[in-house]
């Protein structure tokens, strides 16, 4: 998400700045995924995503820095997908 975007959002929210996790959903929903078609294109279950949207993993506890960056990464990847018109990894090749 862009800086300009944050802010954006940070002003829908009263002033209040967007956590990380509600920036990954801003995101899913600017680039009109779904969490099953984000699923798809990244390799993250449905469940996985939700709770990224949640800010918690499946005990509940915070996601470290470097889970956040991964999974940053697959949203990265998505969004170069969508970029070029790639409709999905399997269309893309090496040459």
């Amino acid at each position: 998400m862009s800086k300009q975007t944050a802010i954006a959002l940070a002003d829908a929210m009263g002033g209040v700045a967007a956590t990380e996790y509600d920036q990954a959903r801003q995101w899913r929903e600017t680039n009109r995924l779904s969490r099953p078609e984000l699923a798809e294109l990244t390799g993250y279950s449905q469940e996985a995503i939700y709770l990224f949207e949640q800010g918690k993993n499946s005990r509940g506890e915070p996601h470290p820095p470097l889970v956040w960056q991964r999974y940053k990464l697959a949203c990265l990847a998505v969004a170069t997908l969508k970029h070029f018109n790639v409709k999905s990894v399997k269309d893309w090749t090496w040459t």
